[in-house]
């Protein structure tokens, strides 16, 4: 192509290169949708439990748009991606009293994941042609890093429970003194606990099925509520009791005020909320 002037010898090499991207399915046309913007649509198009969207809607409301919001999707590179995990992992907590400090690895690679998936939806939109999210470079933190991260946890001994059991089964103010026996003897959940049903009782073989969660759900200038799902892992199991510890009195005390009808919504969102606090005093108590 001798001869031609630069300006034209440049855009030859640019049409080039655009066929060349038409051929192999890669070309994208010009665009200056923002990261943003698209976030809000990909959201709307979700079929998501309530406490999964929640999630997704805070982080991209605390660390995609504040940071990356208003860049085009197609100007986020892997290094736009490393720098801001970067940034997330020394000043990204956001909650009332811990602003500016650390966020952890297992959130940062929370907010990883969902940019990868958001990504990826606007290179299957045609909008992007590849997804800074998948290339090395982005480099968020690894499960690795993550699960190194996390504290180690210290379950409590028999005779650290009993002791625990004894000290709150003392206080008979707490409502739920019965249901920490339940959990400190099945092992279940917080949330499963709560989902607990008469059905899921099987006091012959000191066993309950495990079928379902309650969690509460906030949204930021709308009432929290409490809203009933799948376990974590999607799956029902089965759980022992422990014959020597659980009483038909101390299930009953736990499910009874809680299942009736008219005092579910009630009974379940105090007890949601509640329930950590009270957990935590207790065992503070006992230290």
């Amino acid at each position: 192509m001798a001869g031609i002037r630069p300006d034209k010898k440049a855009a030859a090499m640019a049409l080039c290169s655009i066929l060349s991207e038409i051929d192999t399915g890669r070309y994208v046309s010009p665009s200056e949708l923002t990261v943003g913007r698209y976030a809000t649509t990909w959201l709307a198009t979700k079929r998501l439990s309530p406490s999964t969207m929640a999630m997704y809607r805070r982080y991209v409301r605390l660390h995609i748009e504040p940071n990356i919001g208003t860049m085009p999707l197609q100007d986020v590179r892997p290094s736009t991606l490393a720098a801001l995990y970067r940034k997330l992992e020394e000043s990204g907590r956001c909650a009332k009293g811990h602003t500016g400090e650390p966020l952890s690895l297992n959130t940062v690679l929370k907010v990883h994941v969902l940019i990868g998936a958001i990504l990826q939806s606007a290179v299957d939109d045609q909008l992007i042609a590849l997804n800074p999210a998948r290339h090395p470079r982005a480099n968020p933190p690894t499960a690795r890093q993550v699960r190194a991260a996390k504290p180690e946890m210290l379950p409590w001994t028999r005779m650290e429970l009993r002791a625990f059991l004894r000290s709150s089964g003392q206080d008979e103010s707490d409502h739920l003194r019965y249901a920490w026996v339940v959990a400190g003897y099945s092992g279940v959940r917080r949330g499963e606990l709560l989902g607990l049903r008469w059905s899921d009782v099987d006091m012959a073989n000191s066993t309950i099925s495990v079928r379902r969660a309650r969690v509460e759900v906030r949204e930021l200038g709308e009432e929290s509520q409490v809203v009933e799902g799948l376990t974590k892992s999607g799956r029902a199991r089965v759980a022992g009791l422990g014959t020597e510890s659980i009483t038909l009195h101390d299930v009953s005390s736990c499910l009874g005020s809680s299942v009736r009808p008219e005092r579910v919504n009630e009974a379940y969102t105090e007890s949601y909320r509640s329930a950590y606090e009270r957990y935590r005093e207790a065992c503070e108590r006992l230290v």
